[in-house]
């Protein structure tokens, strides 16, 4: 079922994500993930510089060496995991981005 809705943010699992979650009437297209991340910004998230959710992307490598190289998070359309995993990046920005550094490593080798 992908019927939007947010009945979920009043959970304290989503506590620390739940400041940058503005009211949404459905999902967020690419400019709603951009306002996320801005409105994260603006409250002192400490977020990636580069970090930045790309709606409908194909990255040409594994989708965490993606990430690693670029910032760009692989972000589908209409889809709880990738929603859930943008809330993780901005609720928990320094353990995703050390997840991410883990895992380019080891791929790498």
């Amino acid at each position: 079922m992908n019927r939007w809705h947010t009945d979920y943010l009043p959970h304290p699992l989503y506590r620390p994500a739940r400041r940058f979650v503005p009211p949404l009437a459905d999902w967020p297209d690419q400019a709603g993930y951009d306002a996320l991340l801005d409105r994260a910004r603006a409250a002192g998230a400490p977020l990636p510089a580069g970090l930045r959710f790309v709606c409908e992307l194909e990255p040409g490598a594994y989708y965490e060496m993606h990430i690693g190289a670029t910032g760009e998070v692989p972000t589908r359309a209409r889809n709880w995991h990738d929603w859930f995993n943008a809330l993780a990046w901005l609720a928990w920005p320094r353990a995703k981005a050390a997840l991410n550094r883990r895992h380019v490593r080891a791929i790498a080798r």
